[in-house]
């Protein structure tokens, strides 16, 4: 979820590598505020780069509270006869934006994930209708894709609810209709971890020896033992995987790559790992402060990271 850049030359890719989010949503609402005039795809150029850094960057309860001030975005009020975009979408709101606020406006009423299920259907019939009024392949093309990344949104949210036959019902009919092998892989490897979620561990089998698919990582092979009550040989199988994360994750930050799911994540392994846990996750708050100092003085620019991000 990048969020569009604010800088002049509207690049990005310094604010992005050092995980400026919370300057750009600080300088998002200023604009907001101090400039005169704005037209209204600025505006919501804006909110949008406001929402979407405040989520990524861990304030996702302050974004979901903000997003409720565009009230109902199904509202005749977003949609216009006369406008419409190169797409053919005729709502002033972009497609990013409206599924941005789907999401956090239904983590701000009590976080139930059925509003944000209930929104997919209501974009789902709207980018349908689109699709078929279409007539460039580019733009039914677009149209097409954007709905089935409604239908795997949508299946998450399924997930969140707890409605698992749900999901696996959904994701299988997306394997039917699915062309590249790699994608029915993973959605193979999906539908064999929400069978093992339903205790259906014959299921979860047919699905993974159907293609023959790699259990990548050995992730599913452990989740297989772990389900066969061979906690053992799941817990060998996983030593070898947290070994090849930790060196990757360390690699990410030594290129002054941090992020708060990159070092939280790093903490955890260290816990899973060693029993000097803290001094290792003390010397990685230390390394990624050498690296935010650096970038501070390369571009200027600093990065909000707290003990929390280091699990500290």
């Amino acid at each position: 979820m990048d969020p569009p850049d604010l800088t002049p030359s509207g690049s990005g890719s310094t604010a992005k590598r050092h995980n400026n989010y919370i300057p750009a949503a600080i300088l998002a609402v200023k604009t907001l505020t101090t400039t005169p005039s704005l037209p209204p795809q600025r505006i919501f150029t804006l909110l949008y780069t406001r929402l979407a850094c405040l989520a990524v960057s861990g304030h996702e309860t302050l974004a979901a509270q903000e997003s409720l001030m565009f009230g109902d975005i199904h509202s005749p009020f977003y949609f216009s006869t006369s406008r419409h975009d190169d797409d053919g979408n005729t709502c002033i709101l972009s497609w990013s934006l409206r599924l941005l606020l789907a999401r956090l406006q239904a983590l701000a009423v009590g976080g139930d994930p059925r509003g944000a299920v209930q929104s997919y259907y209501d974009f789902g019939a709207y980018a349908r209708s689109q699709y078929k009024r279409s007539s460039a392949p580019e733009s039914k093309d677009l149209w097409k894709r954007r709905l089935r990344d409604l239908g795997y949104r949508t299946g998450n949210s399924l997930v969140a609810m707890g409605d698992l036959e749900g999901a696996r019902h959904l994701y299988e009919s997306f394997i039917t209709g699915t062309q590249g092998e790699e994608e029915k892989a993973v959605l193979d490897g999906w539908v064999a971890m929400l069978c093992m979620r339903m205790g259906d561990l014959e299921g979860a089998k047919r699905w993974t020896d159907a293609r023959l698919i790699q259990r990548k990582d050995g992730v599913l092979d452990a989740l297989f033992m772990m389900a066969e009550g061979r906690e053992k040989d799941a817990v060998a199988a996983w030593r070898g995987a947290l070994a090849e994360a930790t060196d990757l994750m360390e690699e990410m930050v030594d290129a002054g790559n941090a992020f708060h799911a990159l070092t939280f994540n790093l903490a955890t392994v260290y816990e899973l790992r060693t029993e000097q846990a803290r001094e290792r996750k003390t010397a990685l708050a230390g390394r990624v402060a050498d690296h935010l100092r650096q970038a501070a003085r390369e571009d200027g620019k600093s990065v909000e990271m707290v003990n929390g991000d280091f699990k500290l």
